[in-house]
């Protein structure tokens, strides 16, 4: 999961330093060069988008356990309740 905020922090960071380095020089014009801040945002953003879901689903599964937990345990102690 922190890989993807890893690769998503990763490009948005390569995507604003190629502009950057453009404008002082050190890269000349070229085709691949003139829209990677764009892309770079598009990524980012997909990127943060599938990790937020990924951990929406994590919470999601990680509650459904523990309410079937807690169920059983009332199952388990209501019937001990009634055996007795």
């Amino acid at each position: 999961m922190y890989v993807l905020y890893f690769f998503a922090f990763a490009i948005i960071n390569l995507g604003i330093s190629i502009p950057l380095m453009r404008q002082i020089g050190l890269i000349h014009v070229a085709w691949w060069n003139v829209y990677t801040l764009h892309l770079a945002t598009f990524f980012h953003v997909l990127f943060i988008s599938l990790t937020l879901s990924e951990r929406m689903h994590a919470a999601e599964k990680k509650a459904l356990e523990a309410a079937q937990g807690s169920e059983k345990k009332a199952l388990v102690s209501h019937h001990a309740y009634n055996v007795v």
